[in-house]
Order: C-alpha cells, then sequence, then structure tokens
C-alpha cells in the first residue's frame, strides 16, 4: 500500500465534509452572534461541556475498540452496541437528577430546564453511533462525508428557521439535537445492513477489550477537563457573560484544531494501526500528519494574528472589540495544541492508552493549577499562562510519549512543525511590513494573497514534500 496515496486519498473525501461543516459553523457564529448575548453564548458553553462530556461516559472506550480491535465477532458487535444503549439511557437520567445542581453552581435558573431538554439526545445517539466508527475502520470516508454533510445542512438551515420563529438559544439547542438525530439515523441505515445488531448480550466476551476501553475512556475524561477546565473556571467566576464572549473567541481561534485535525487523524489512526509493528513507516506516518496539519494551520493563524483586530469587528461586531487581544494570544495557544493533538492515535494504535491517560492525568492538575489561579483575575492572564505551560511541556511531551512509542528523534519533531511555522511567519513578514510601509493603510485581502503566493513559493524551495502534496491534491 502506497502510503501517502492512502493518506491523499482519505484527505480528499474528508476535506470537503469538514471545509463544509467549518464554513457553516463560522456563518452560524456571525448570525448569531448580531441577535444573541454574551450571556446566552455562556449558557449554550456550559451546555456543551455538559453535552460533549457526555458523549465521551457515553462511548465508554467504544469507539476506539471497534477502530483497534480486528475479527470482533457478531456477539462481541452487539454487545457493544447494546452497552452503547445502556449507558446512554443512564446518562440521561443522571443529567436530568443533576441539572438543578448545575443551575445553582452557575447561578442560573434556566439552565436546568435547557439541560433536561439537550440531554434527551442521548436517548437516541446510541442507535448509529458505533457504526460511524465501523465506516471509519472501513477507510468508508466517502460515507462518513456525505452524511456529516447532510446533517450539517439540516442544522444550519434548522438554526435560521429557530431564530426567526422563536429567537434566543433556543436557535443553538434544537438544530444540535437535529443534528444528532440526522446523523445517527443515518449511520444506522448504513451499517445495520452490514452488520445487523443480534438481541444478545455476552459482557463476558468483551472484558479484554473493555480493559483497553476502560483506559481509553479514562484518558478522554481526563482530557475532556483540561481542555474544558478554562470554561468551568471562567463560567464561576467571572460570569456566563464573560464565558459567552471567551467561548466564541475560543471556538473561533480553535476551528482549525476542530476542523483540520480530524480530516487527518480520521484517516491516519487506521493506517497507523495497520503499520503499527513497522516502526520505519509508523514513523513516516505520524511525520507526514504533523506536517500536513502544521502546513494548513500555520498560515491561518499567522493570518489570524496579524488581523485579529479586523477578524474581531468585521465578523463579530463593534461590541467584541474587547476581545480581539484574547484572539491575538489565543492563535499561539491554538497552534501549539493543534501539533499535540495527534498523539492520540500514535499511542492507541501501539495500546499505550495508558500512557495517554498518565500524561493527561498530569497535564490536568498543571492545567487546573494555572486555570484556577490566574482565571480569577482577567482572561489575559489565563491565556498566557496556558501558553507558557504548553511551549514548556514540549520537550516531556517527546520524551514521555512519542519517544516511547516510535523511533521518531526529537529534533525530526520539531522540524515537522517547525519549518511550516517559519517559513508563514517570514512570508507574512516579506509582505506586511513593506505594504504597511509604502500603503499604510493595510488591504487584508491583497496582502492575504501575496502572502499565500509567498507562503507556497518558499514551500517549492524549502519544503518540497508539502509543495508536492498540495499539487497531487489540487490535481486530483
Amino acid at each position: 500500500m502506497n502510503i501517502r496515496k492512502s493518506v491523499i486519498k482519505g484527505i480528499r473525501w474528508t476535506s470537503f465534509s469538514t471545509i463544509y461543516s467549518a464554513v457553516i459553523q463560522v456563518l452560524i457564529v456571525y448570525i448569531l452572534t448580531k441577535y444573541l448575548t454574551k450571556t446566552e453564548f455562556g449558557q449554550m458553553a456550559i451546555l456543551l461541556v455538559v453535552m460533549n462530556f457526555s458523549q465521551i461516559l457515553v462511548d465508554t472506550g467504544i469507539s476506539k475498540i471497534i477502530l483497534v480491535f480486528e475479527n470482533l465477532s457478531p456477539i462481541q458487535f452487539s454487545t457493544l452496541y447494546w452497552l452503547n444503549f445502556i449507558i446512554g439511557f443512564l446518562i440521561y437520567i443522571i443529567l436530568f437528577l443533576l441539572s438543578g445542581f448545575l443551575g445553582d453552581f452557575y447561578n442560573d435558573s434556566y439552565l436546568p430546564y435547557y439541560i433536561k431538554i439537550i440531554s434527551i439526545s442521548f436517548l437516541f445517539i446510541p442507535i448509529g453511533y458505533i457504526y460511524k466508527f465501523l465506516a471509519q475502520k472501513t477507510l468508508d470516508f466517502n460515507i462518513i462525508a456525505i452524511f456529516e454533510i447532510i446533517a450539517r445542512t439540516i442544522f444550519f438551515f434548522s438554526t435560521i428557521l429557530i431564530l426567526i420563529f422563536y429567537g434566543g438559544i433556543w436557535s443553538l439547542i434544537i438544530p444540535n439535537i437535529l443534528f444528532y438525530l440526522i446523523l445517527t439515523l443515518l449511520f444506522f441505515s448504513y451499517g445495520f445492513k452490514k452488520n445487523p445488531i443480534l438481541f444478545k448480550f455476552s459482557f463476558n466476551s468483551i472484558l479484554k477489550e473493555m480493559t483497553f476501553g476502560s483506559y481509553t475512556l479514562f484518558e478522554s475524561i481526563i482530557t475532556f477537563f483540561y481542555n474544558q477546565i478554562d470554561s468551568i473556571i471562567i463560567g464561576k467566576f467571572l460570569g456566563l457573560d464573560v464565558l459567552g464572549g471567551y467561548d466564541v473567541i475560543k471556538r473561533l481561534v480553535l476551528r482549525p484544531l476542530y476542523f483540520i485535525n480530524p480530516i487527518i487523524t480520521k484517516v491516519n489512526f487506521p493506517l497507523l494501526n495497520k503499520f503499527k509493528d513497522d516502526s520505519l513507516n509508523y514513523k513516516r506516518i505520524y511525520l507526514f500528519t504533523i506536517k500536513s496539519i502544521s502546513l494548513i494551520s500555520a498560515p491561518i493563524y499567522v493570518i489570524i494574528y496579524i488581523f485579529s483586530d479586523t477578524i474581531v469587528y468585521y465578523y463579530l461586531g463593534a461590541e467584541w472589540t474587547d476581545y480581539s487581544t484574547i484572539l491575538r494570544y489565543l492563535t499561539i495557544y491554538a497552534f501549539l495544541r493543534i501539533i499535540r493533538n495527534p498523539i492520540g492515535p500514535l499511542l492507541f494504535a501501539k495500546h499505550k492508552a495508558n500512557l495517554s491517560f498518565n500524561w493527561n492525568l498530569i497535564f490536568f492538575v498543571l492545567v487546573s493549577i494555572v486555570c484556577f489561579v490566574l482565571g480569577q483575575y482577567n482572561l489575559l492572564y489565563l491565556v498566557i499562562g496556558l501558553i507558557l505551560l504548553e511551549v514548556i511541556i514540549i520537550y516531556p511531551f517527546w520524551k514521555l510519549l512519542i519517544n516511547k512509542v516510535s523511533i521518531i528523534k526529537f529534533g525530526e519533531y520539531i522540524s515537522s512543525f517547525g519549518l511550516n511555522l517559519i517559513l508563514s511567519i517570514l512570508s507574512m513578514s516579506l509582505i506586511i511590513l513593506p505594504y504597511k510601509y509604502y500603503y499604510h493603510d493595510v488591504n487584508i485581502y491583497m496582502v492575504i494573497l501575496f502572502f499565500l503566493v509567498v507562503y507556497i513559493v518558499f514551500l517549492r524551495l524549502f519544503n518540497n514534500e508539502m509543495f508536492n502534496l498540495i499539487s497531487k491534491s489540487l490535481k486530483g
């Protein structure tokens, strides 16, 4: 199998749906910021924290079991399916009972009602959940892409309609429920024909697999909390209105993380799993993944950093301009995070979920300390603290994780993303400085156009591997 050909084929199928989803969500945020208050965005931020954490519990490591273990028997597959259903129902009951406590914690009387409504999703998500990862395992990226585009389109139009007729936070809640409903029904209709479910349940048949799954579950829980602890603390100490503003900016700057990484990792995890016993190809796949991610994310974050004031003013509105500094600093934080993100597949393919769990537990403690100490003062202190922490852990991250499961050297790891970052910064510097000197008033569109041209030229001169990736992707 040609590694690059497999990667490019997978990227091509998933790129369109991912970019489509990104555009839809950017449009929705642009529209909703004109009608919703920061407090309503803060309420939705808490709802998403609750939903995303509950989704991890519903998964229980089942998705990783499907992706990693070969030749699951029909009884094992059915047991995993029904287990997912049982947990989904239990999560709904737990959220229903805890909704009042969460409302009191954030001093918001409406929050319990919203939680009870949105948690209904967990009663039907398990219907097709397991089939999504089965499609990913069999590299059916065209099916995944089509289903996600359909669900995201319904999400967009339902958001607009509900905003027109009802307004408020319901234009965020109801479309999310519809999105999950449509997506799960589509995957069920696709997967049930190939892998029908038996009315049998044998937990003993999946004990070995669930041992691995339990590690991935706990690792996912810890990862979730270190990703969301900033929002949890800001909402508690600084208020839901501040959280609403921060959450919108954070989601804007982390959009490449949410959408570029899935394009790559959906493809590279099955490949890493197939080549886990081939050290050289295992190394090549991971480094190629990091290079591909930095190829796209580095220029994006350089552009956002330079034009943060303009982006906030025109995209979110004049009342959001106080957050432009936060956006600028978050670009640095986001780039460092997006480079670390693909470590999961590298470890899980080697069945080293315990390494990921131990690392994320330590990192969660460090992030919690930073957020708790600095989050009580202001957002800028918190963001700067997170940046410094990301820089400090670069070497330990390689030493304790990457070096344990691969033959990748520290210099190779740094150069895999460092070269594209340097070329992006150099390209922007060569354009923006002369442009400001001669024209004073910067035309953002012309600068970005010239920047991309220079960036591609530099890739051709100094990073031919990534230049060829762009060429092959465009040629199809």
